[in-house]
């Protein structure tokens, strides 16, 4: 008796996990070396610069590159093998741009580097709190799904108290074995439809992926209010890389440079994106050779919009551009934020489906109809 009460409990632990199981990923040996977070490695590199260190020696033992290895793609694969983290894909392109970037902008224009990095920390950070809130917001929704994967279990503790063992039905080789795979195939489809549900609606692109806002008149100011930003507008950068853009061009302005020589250095840098650098590399050519800003900014996608209408009255009028831009970062993030957390509600809504349609019906299948065969059989 006590052995099949432990097959039992051994079956129903069976059950409930094999929806969960992942698929089996052989490690790579190229990770067997010391891990570290992205926040961890720039804060290493920020702090070996105070201290005197050229960037050089400071890559070279973080990163393990050569100066003749300083490039994108070089600091892409490095840090694939170096960062310890589950979305270390994201995060190694991520840091790649921040610090192949900050190391060339540096370089052509004598900008701050342990400012540049700082930027590109504060971009990380905020990567990582844009993690914590898509967590927060499918946390409801995945916890429905557990819970409603749970449900045979309900089904199979009421058949015990009849005093019916559900699990003799199921492995009775004929209808009780039927309907158990059935079950178990609803299971699955339900468990398969949530999970898609909710990579659809977060992706991993998707919590860094925006179009641009576009600025309201009250913008100049600085203002942290929304104003006609629409939430959801997909551009083809990532928010993080158009923030860190954005963040590295005033830094370059503050530090005196012009914004026709930013725009072109920027753009050169800007290796982890061809598409969009070459759009700022052409705009500030026309710039250059006496074009109109609205001439020069003509062909530039919607994506790089933002960046036009922040700088616009600093190249007219001269007027400081700081409080702009950082207003804007301000506000593309407010609207991510607020983005996230519609996707959240109507996620809660689309969660239904799964229930309807696979839940329910395995419940049904696992639970209530192998006790009225166990019944009808006594």
């Amino acid at each position: 008796m006590a052995l099949m009460l432990y097959l039992d409990v051994l079956a129903l632990i069976l059950l409930i996990s094999f929806p969960f199981v992942k698929s089996f990923r052989i490690p790579d040996p190229l990770y067997k070396i010391t891990k570290i977070s992205a926040e961890n490695l720039l804060e290493n590199l920020i702090a070996e610069l105070k201290n005197g260190r050229s960037i050089q020696k400071a890559l070279k033992q973080e990163l393990l590159l050569d100066y003749s290895e300083i490039d994108y793609q070089h600091f892409l694969t490095q840090l694939q093998r170096r960062l310890i983290s589950a979305d270390r894909e994201v995060l190694a392109g991520l840091l790649a741009n921040v610090l192949n970037m900050s190391y060339r902008v540096s370089v052509e224009l004598g900008t701050n580097l342990i400012q540049l990095l700082e930027v590109g920390l504060k971009q990380v950070e905020y990567y990582r709190a844009q993690k914590i809130l898509v967590k927060k917001v499918t946390a409801g929704p995945k916890t429905t799904s557990v819970v409603l994967m749970c449900l045979p279990l309900f089904g199979i503790g009421m058949g015990y108290l009849l005093g019916q063992n559900l699990l003799l039905t199921y492995i009775d080789g004929g209808t009780g074995t039927v309907i158990f795979v059935i079950g178990i195939g609803f299971l699955v489809l339900g468990k398969k439809i949530t999970d898609k549900m909710i990579r659809n609606s977060f992706p991993d692109s998707s919590f860094i992926s925006v179009g641009p806002p576009v600025l309201d008149e009250s913008f100049g100011t600085g203002v942290d209010e929304i104003g006609s930003i629409k939430a959801g507008e997909v551009g083809p950068s990532t928010l993080v890389d158009q923030c860190f853009i954005l963040e590295l061009v005033a830094v370059c302005l503050r530090a005196g440079t012009s914004i026709v020589r930013t725009l072109a250095c920027v753009g050169r840098s800007w290796q982890s994106n061809p598409e969009l650098s070459s759009y700022l590399i052409n705009v500030s050519t026309s710039l250059k050779h006496g074009d109109t800003w609205e001439q020069a900014w003509h062909q530039v996608p919607m994506s790089l919009q933002g960046l036009e209408n922040c700088l616009e009255l600093g190249f007219k009028d001269g007027q400081s551009v700081d409080a702009r831009i950082h207003g804007y970062i301000e506000q593309i993030q407010n609207a991510q934020e607020l983005d996230l957390n519609l996707r959240g509600e109507k996620l809660g809504v689309k969660i239904l489906l799964p229930l309807g349609l696979c839940y329910l019906p395995s419940f049904i299948t696992l639970s209530l109809i192998p006790l009225i065969i166990a019944l009808v059989q006594l």
